[in-house]
């Protein structure tokens, strides 16, 4: 699971996050502290961390693509052909500031 993706830049956490094929909903989050650190939660529990090498370090200023649920190819400018989210989703929300991890937690409960 990729936590960012920008064209041929690829932030992934150092221990792998298991896939979840339970046929069951989960709440996904992925947030970025704008510093340096991307953070990955699952179901309102942070599964990994990860230093951002530099896509998004300071902001996404000039950003013209940004892709949920799609890989985008090696250029970035298009989603790659047969890479995309098979599934649903649902309630997808982008807030302007990075949420806390009591936040996130409250979200998945209620």
């Amino acid at each position: 699971m990729s936590l960012i993706d920008c064209g041929p830049t690829v932030v992934t956490p150092s221990t792998p996050v298991a896939p979840y094929a339970d046929g069951a909903w989960h709440m996904v989050t992925a947030t970025w502290d704008k510093t340096a650190y991307a953070t990955l939660y699952v179901d309102g529990v942070q599964k990994a961390r990860v230093l951002d090498s530099g896509c998004y370090a300071t902001n996404m200023q000039g950003v013209d693509k940004f892709y949920i649920g799609a890989y985008p190819d090696v250029t970035g400018l298009q989603p790659q052909s047969g890479y995309f989210f098979s599934g649903s989703m649902s309630d997808v929300r982008i807030f302007n500031r990075e949420l806390t991890a009591t936040e996130i937690n409250s979200f998945y409960i209620n």
